[in-house]
This record gives structure tokens, C-alpha cells and sequence, in this order.
């Protein structure tokens, strides 16, 4: 009996210590919209069409994914136009003063997570 007691009771703080950290990092690693909304000045309906954008192509990037190829290079490619095309869409809706704000701060971002190093605990790249 207490060698279950025991276990569950490791079982919830496994459990807490995951969900912390899971939130800490930010969940989904999803965009802040409220962040970016405040630093790029974004009125309501500027935050409504990037949200929108934004799903529509993790959905685009996630299909890309899931048909993984064996030509990792090709795949870099249509991740690159995918980029490209997503930012010309929001070059729709952003003024340029907004997006070169936008560009920079993914800038800072992307250096950001490279300092980091990579994700994947131990996974070989």
C-alpha cells in the first residue's frame, strides 16, 4: 500500500512539473499575439487577420511536415516560399513600418532560439 502511495504521489509531481514547465515556455510556442499587438501597434482586426493567417499556415506547414520527404532540401525550399507567401499576405493587412517592426522582432526571435541550441533533447542533426 504505500509503495502506491508513494507512486502516485511522484506521478503528481511529475505531472505539476511538466505542466509548469509546459506553460512557461508558452504552451504551443504560438505566437504572443497580445505581445506583438502591443510592440507592432495592431489595431483589433490587424490582430483578427494575423490569428487567421497564422493558422492557416501552420496548417499549410504542418502538411508539409507530415509528408516529410526523404529530399530535406526541397522541403527547406517550400518552407522558405511558405514564409515568403505568408509574409506578402500580411503585407495585406500590416503597413510597412509594421512589418519591417514584425521582420525584426523574428529576427531577434530566430537568434534568440539558435543561442538556445537545438530542441529535441539529444536528437542528432
Amino acid at each position: 500500500m504505500k509503495k502506491v502511495i508513494v507512486l502516485a504521489a511522484v506521478l503528481v509531481i511529475t505531472l505539476i512539473s511538466f505542466q509548469n514547465s509546459f506553460a512557461q515556455r508558452g504552451g504551443d510556442q504560438g505566437p504572443d499575439y497580445e505581445k506583438l499587438a502591443e510592440e507592432l501597434k495592431l489595431s483589433e482586426d490587424q490582430v483578427a487577420d494575423l490569428k487567421k493567417l497564422n493558422e492557416e499556415f501552420r496548417e499549410k506547414m504542418k502538411d508539409l511536415r507530415e509528408g516529410a520527404r526523404e529530399d530535406r532540401q526541397a522541403m527547406r525550399e517550400e518552407f522558405k516560399e511558405l514564409r515568403e507567401e505568408q509574409e506578402a499576405s500580411m503585407s495585406e493587412f500590416l503597413s510597412e513600418e509594421q512589418m519591417e517592426q514584425y521582420k525584426e522582432i523574428m529576427k531577434e526571435r530566430f537568434q534568440e532560439r539558435r543561442k538556445r541550441g537545438p530542441r529535441g533533447g539529444g536528437r542528432n542533426r
